[in-house]
Formats: C-alpha cells, sequence, structure tokens
C-alpha cells in the first residue's frame, strides 16, 4: 500500500466515523480516558521531576504530556485495535525517578541527563515491545503465574502511593502512621 493511498482510506475512514451514530459516545469514552491520562501523567511527570529536579518540573511536565500525545497519536493511527492508547507505566515511573534523584550533576546538566535517560528508556522499550509484537512474543505472558502478576502489579501500586504521599510532604516512617490518620 502506498502512502497516498493509506492517507486516502484513513480520511475515509475518518469521514465514516465522524457521521457515525457512534461518534458522540466515542467522544465522551474518549474525552473521559483522555482526561484521566491527562492527570496520571501531569502527576507521574510531576514525581519524576522532583526532589532535586523541582525546579524544572513544568518543562519536565511538558515533555511528559507531549511525548505522550506523539505516543498516543502513532498508536491511535498504526494499530490494528481501535481502542489503544498509552501512557507511562507506573513501574518507569518509579525507576525514572530514582535516576533522576541519584544522578551527579546540578541545575540544567542534571535535568539533560535526566531527560536524556528517560529518553533512551523510552526508545529501548519501544524497540523491545516492537520486537515482541513482530515475532508474535506475546504469548510468553501467560507463563507468568498470576500471583507473580498480582504480586509486581500490587508492589507498584503501593511504591506509587507511598511516593505520592511523600510529594505532599507526608513523613513517610513507620512512626508517622498515626498522624495520618489525624484530621
Amino acid at each position: 500500500m502506498t502512502a497516498i493511498s493509506s492517507l486516502r482510506h484513513l480520511a475515509s475512514e475518518l469521514r465514516a466515523d465522524t457521521f457515525s451514530s457512534k461518534a458522540v459516545p466515542a467522544l465522551v469514552a474518549g474525552s473521559a480516558a483522555g482526561l484521566g491520562l491527562l492527570v496520571a501523567q501531569i502527576a507521574f511527570a510531576s514525581f519524576i521531576f522532583s526532589g532535586p529536579l523541582a525546579s524544572y518540573s513544568s518543562q519536565g511536565v511538558g515533555l511528559v504530556l507531549f511525548g505522550n500525545f506523539a505516543s498516543c497519536l502513532v498508536i491511535a493511527l498504526t494499530s490494528g485495535y481501535r481502542g489503544a492508547f498509552s501512557g507511562l507505566s507506573p513501574a518507569l515511573v518509579v525507576v525514572m525517578a530514582r535516576i533522576g534523584s541519584t544522578m551527579e550533576g546540578e541545575g540544567a546538566a542534571l535535568f539533560a541527563s535526566t531527560v536524556g535517560a528517560l529518553m533512551i528508556g523510552a526508545v529501548a522499550t519501544g524497540v523491545c515491545f516492537y520486537q515482541m509484537g513482530r515475532r508474535r512474543l506475546s504469548n510468553l505472558v501467560r507463563y507468568v503465574p498470576y500471583p507473580v502478576a498480582g504480586g509486581f502489579v500490587a508492589g507498584i501500586g503501593a511504591t506509587v502511593c507511598l511516593s505520592a504521599m511523600s510529594l505532599m510532604g507526608a513523613d513517610m516512617d513507620w512512626r508517622a502512621v498515626p498522624a495520618l490518620l489525624e484530621s
């Protein structure tokens, strides 16, 4: 398929979808999913660019939102599944925040190093997933035991929750737990 015929096919598909009876429910569902994704990505970017990178938080949020927009656009235009969208993984966010907080450097050099690490991580993840899809290796996921997958997801959720509490200024020492229950 040539690029021109591919664009014509995309345009005719978009025209048909626009005048479909499912256009309004699809817009409502897409808006709700987009709003949820927007809030999550801003929170994740704020976590990655916190601590010594706090002065670059607004640039970090902008970079994460632009990267997320670009990846959602590519997935929407090239995916075989109509409802697909993408966002940062909480596991990646925790790793990137750790990398950003342990890097040597100050100011703009630290920001550039963290952004570079984020870009390298995103490209490496994309290449790995592309190769997995191309070689049809997604069936290997079913060999991961359910308790292992559930424990991983629960651990990531607990880590993200504790990170959010620390961003709000709460002391995450076990002796501080009773203070969290006070008004």
